[in-house]
């Protein structure tokens, strides 16, 4: 036998090689190479069908019921020329309304009704539980055979529960990843069903060798078995059953239930009508499926009777094709067989998963998002939301499977999934010939037959009574009556009840002749009079709910160029109809058609005129199909019946015209009102920061550039308020509000974005202007005679290229204000610039006289180069802090005497870079950042920390390095005496060239100087 390892390798490797498979499959398909649009996979894809039922429990129903097993084979054949033109009718519904499932053909036949897509889905999902429960049953089991020897004892340890969750989470993440790609449930999985296709050829394959080498190696051909059999025991080809039931009606209700199942099931609807590329392959398909079915069934009886033969035990048949191989010691045949029948369930489950999971996230999770206020977020998440419901939908079948399935036959699962779905038939057939059919009926007949088969078959094994019953009794006459019930309850409550107004319209759309007359009606109403813009935009409304913007503007002009409106103004009513069917058809495709409908019906998409013409149009198709009289004669009155009906209503919205005209005019005051209110502030009659986040689209245009942005910030204004009232704080927001107009121009425009800041956005302006506008605002606020004075903070910036972001600008402006801000307020407004100068006066030699002394002489520094005010500013910021990573310096390096050793020179020289780093920390100054950390440069290169040469060293840490020597060496210090003005001047110039800029140098001397000397005379 074989270690649980060796399986869990051979299970991992097989499933990366079919992950790699679909893969490439998807690679291929974006290069426009789509392999699966071709008959022969499109037919293998169908063979879905045949899943570990037919792989491994046809085998064990042979051994216990003898031909029975037929039926289920015989059933697709016989049903062939029905299901070819059922799909055909159903591959034209999805490409008119964009179906996904058999519950979306139900929601729309029965006028589009949500109650009814609901329990279609219901059991659906009723069938899919021990469905899918008995593919994983059947991988384990025989996981078990190949590591055990048997599927009966089955063990418990921690390697045999790593293959059970190896399964669910292999199968899981590939549903998740081949089978959701795309929103769109319309949309094709190429790789998902290439793989489905080779799976299903894989596993033919691999019962085909089995079947050869038990009939023509163990024994000698199919006569040579057939032989034996008869000799050694009672079984005999013709044996049904052994219980006491009618074998003409349990071969009959294997036979209906099988014909059902092939044509209802979901996975069978998702590969033939959803991924149906062209509706020739159906046509090959109806042929070629049978030869497909004929084939995987001629060993099922060779294989079941040569395990009587050897005396194999009946509770094991269904892993019959397994035991062979390993009791003469074929492995690789037994890996083969092993690997078919994990194909056969792999391809069952993922193809089911993904069906179900479109269903009720269809039906029961976008519903629910759309009533649910709260959970309106969520619909831009709708393909992530049906991961997490495939993940759970696979995670209860799993957990069924280990719970409650685990110790019963492949088979009696199998046929209990089968009867469920077929309690879909009678709507569902129903729905496609009969046009009485309605709602009320099928929703009883379906809900009927679903609760016989829910207490007669599903819940027995659930709750343990399965010991207590004969199989074959029990689902004889269960699925009777429950076909029987269902189908004689939707067809007298059909009869005795009544079609809604929808579901009369539905019913002609697919049974009646309405689309044939659409051309005659294009040609009769031809008058092209309502707008096509108004429409797209309510689809803009509609799509952007549930698509990225880019997506919906692709959408809906896809759906204008497949009509052929892409290039119009005006469309006719029936063209507006057509529009209307396209745009629910595509949003049936994203959220499922239960909540296509929803939308499209409160979108208000047709106006009362145009629901009035379409009545009419709506009225001459019918008169223009040929009908009895009397049914004629029925629709006539309806729509007579509906045309007064909006009559009426026409009336009275006539008489409500004049009081709904004067509430508009009081509303739209209101509003005004409201929005002048909202958009602009009533103190100052400048507009606000909610105006400006709206206007901000139109300010960062090309046609603005160079864009200036000034902030001012009123210093103190919450002082005013606290100590002389908000009154007296009003006035000073008045008296600066005037001062800004008084300084801007005509079209400057002015927002108050908070409680004391203005912003002014200055079109077409340079940066000159800008700092001109800025300085005379200041200026004026300086000049201000009032008691209480207004004391404004500005910064400024100008976006002068398309490249630069406006935000990033902004975010420049407001840091030159801050920093403005701080250098004429109180050491309050910023406690850690504060703490930090203190700190370093108390630690160093530096002291406040030092900083007063460096400010003065870099400001007027500034001003002569003629830097701006914000440069000034930050001149000013660099002359208290250019030495702030002293701070990290001992006090024993700091303030030494003596000359510093080589390692304490070292220690010193490390001072830029820590201030480098503390100037990054605080947002006032970062711009000052470079500067502190290179105004120990010097001129030919040989400073530090960066050994920066020549025009490479910041201008601003140039002009620190010079004011900075000049004052150390005229003024005494711990290590060193002072000496006098013009020997200063000279070792100045001694060093220009070598430690100091030469040019500015001079000006510090003949410019800067001399200034100073001024000022301390006049002073």
């Amino acid at each position: 036998m074989f270690s649980p390892l060796t399986i869990i390798g051979v299970i991992t490797v097989y499933f990366l090689i079919l992950y790699g498979l679909a893969y490439w499959v998807e690679k291929q398909h974006s290069r426009n190479k789509v392999l699966v649009n071709n008959p022969l996979v499109y037919t293998l894809s169908i063979a879905v069908f045949c899943t570990a039922w037919a792989y491994y429990g046809s085998i064990q129903k042979v051994t216990s019921s003898g031909i029975l097993f037929l039926s289920v084979y015989l059933a697709t054949t016989l049903v062939s020329p029905f299901w070819n033109k059922f799909v055909h009718k159903l591959v034209e519904l999805r490409d008119k309304y964009s179906i996904t499932s058999i519950a979306d053909f139900l929601f729309l036949r029965y006028g589009k009704s949500l109650p009814v897509g609901m329990l279609a889905t219901i059991i659906c999902v009723l069938c899919i539980i021990p469905y899918i429960a008995l593919q994983f049953q059947s991988m384990i089991k025989t996981a078990n055979i190949l590591v055990y020897s048997s599927s009966l004892n089955i063990p418990t340890g921690p390697t045999y529960i790593a293959i059970d969750y190896l399964f669910f989470l292999l199968i899981t993440l590939f549903t998740i990843i081949f089978g959701f790609r795309k929103l769109d449930s319309t949309e094709r999985q190429p790789g998902l069903i290439f793989v489905v296709a080779i799976l299903s050829l894989f596993k033919l394959i691999a019962l085909l060798s089995a079947g050869i080498f038990i009939t023509f190696f163990v024994f000698k051909g199919f006569g040579d078995i057939f032989l034996q059999v008869q000799y050694q025991t009672s079984y005999l080809l013709t044996k049904i059953s052994d219980t006491q039931v009618n074998p003409l009606l349990l071969w009959n209700a294997y036979l209906i239930i099988s014909m059902f199942a092939f044509m209802f099931l979901p996975r069978q609807f998702h590969v033939a009508v959803v991924e149906n590329y062209s509706e020739e392959h159906i046509n090959t398909a109806t042929w070629l499926f049978p030869v497909y079915l004929l084939l995987m069934g001629i060993f099922v009886v060779p294989i079941a009777y040569a395990g009587i033969i050897k005396g194999f035990s009946l509770l094991e048949a269904s892993g019959l094709s397994l035991y062979f191989p390993l009791s003469y010691n074929k492995i690789w045949l037994a890996i083969i067989v092993f690997l078919g029948g994990i194909s056969a369930a792999f391809s069952m489950i993922v193809i089911s998963s993904v069906a179900i999971s479109i269903m009720v996230s269809n039906y029961f999770v976008t519903p629910l998002i759309n009533k649910v206020e709260m959970l309106k977020n969520l619909k831009r998440y709708i393909l992530k939301i049906r991961w997490i419901v495939v993940f759970f939908i696979i995670l209860i079948c799993f957990y069924v499977e280990r719970k409650i399935f685990r110790f019963y036959a492949l088979v009696d699962i199998g046929i209990t999934a089968f009867a469920c779905i077929a309690n879909l038939a009678p709507a569902t057939i129903g729905g496609l010939v009969w046009k009485k059919g309605n709602k009320k009926g099928a929703l009883l007949g379906m809900l009927s037959g679903i609760m016989i088969w829910f207490f007669g078959l599903f819940l027995p094994p659930m709750v343990g009574l399965t010991k207590q019953w004969r199989f074959d009794i029990v689902f004889t006459n269960v699925v009777w009556w429950s076909l029987i019930i269902n189908a004689s309850i939707y067809i007298i409550v059909s009869l005795f009840s009544k079609q809604t107004e929808m579901e009369k319209e539905t019913v002609e759309q697919i049974i009646g002749k309405y689309s044939k007359d659409i051309a005659f009606l294009k040609e009769l109403f031809r008058k092209e009079y309502i707008m096509l813009a108004e429409k797209v935009e309510i689809m803009k409304k509609i799509f952007s709910q549930y698509l990225k913007d880019n997506s919906v503007s692709t959408t809906i002009n896809e759906c204008l160029k497949k009509l052929h409106m892409n290039d119009r103004q005006f469309i006719s009513a029936i063209e507006l109809v057509e529009l209307y069917r396209e745009a629910e058809r595509v949003l049936a495709g994203l959220i499922g058609s239960a909540a296509a409908h929803t939308e499209m019906k409160k979108s208000n998409f047709f106006t009362y005129e145009e629901e009035k013409a379409l009545s009419f149009i709506y009225g001459q198709i019918l008169a223009n199909m040929k009908i009895p009289a009397e049914e004629l004669i029925e629709k006539i009155d309806y729509y007579k019946e509906k045309e007064q009906i909006l009559q009426n209503h026409a009336e009275e919205l006539e008489k409500q015209i004049k009081r709904l005209e004067a509430e508009v005019e009081e509303r739209k005051k209101a509003e005004q009102k409201i929005r002048y209110l909202s958009l602009y502030d009533k103190l100052t009659g400048f507009c606000n920061r909610t105006f400006f986040e709206q206007e901000i689209i139109n300010i960062d245009v090309a046609g603005n550039l160079p864009v200036g942005f000034i902030n001012c910030d009123i210093n103190n204004l919450k002082l005013i308020n606290n100590i002389l009232g908000p009154s007296e704080g009003d006035k000073v927001l008045i008296k600066v509000a005037n001062i800004i107009k008084k300084c801007c121009r005509e079209n400057d425009l002015v927002f108050r974005t908070g409680g004391d800041e203005f912003l002014i956005v200055l079109p077409r302006t340079n940066i000159k202007t800008v700092e001109e506008i800025a300085h005379k605002i200041k200026s004026m606020a300086e000049q201000e005679t009032s008691v209480v004075k207004p004391l404004i903070a500005i910064g400024f910036a100008v976006k002068e290229n398309e490249q630069q972001d406006i935000y990033d600008v902004l975010k420049e402006a407001e840091d030159n204000m801050y920093r403005n801000k701080f250098l004429h307020v109180s050491s309050t407004q910023s406690a850690f610039i504060t703490s930090l100068i203190y700190t370093l006066q108390e630690r160093s030699h530096e002291t406040k006289e030092h900083t007063e002394r460096i400010k003065n002489m870099l400001v007027s520094f500034g001003k002569i180069l003629g830097l701006s005010d914000n440069d000034i500013d930050e001149l000013t910021i660099l002359a208290l802090l250019h030495d702030a990573g002293k701070i990290a310096i001992p006090d024993s390096i700091l303030n030494k005497p003596e000359k510093l050793s080589p390692s304490e020179w070292s220690v010193m020289q490390k001072h830029p870079e820590v201030g480098h780093k503390i100037a990054l920390s605080h947002y006032l100054l970062t711009k000052v950042a470079e500067a502190i950390l290179c105004h120990h440069e010097r001129w030919d290169g040989s400073g530090y920390p960066k050994g920066l040469k020549g025009e490479e060293i910041p201008l601003m840490a140039r002009l620190v390095s010079i004011v900075d020597a000049y004052d150390v060496m005229t003024h005494d210090r711990p290590y060193k005496k002072a000496i006098g003005k013009q020997e200063a001047i000279e070792e100045l110039r001694r060093n220009a060239g070598t430690q100091f800029d030469p040019y500015l140098v001079e000006v510090f001397v003949e410019k800067v100087l001399p200034q100073i000397e001024n000022k301390e005379l006049n002073s």
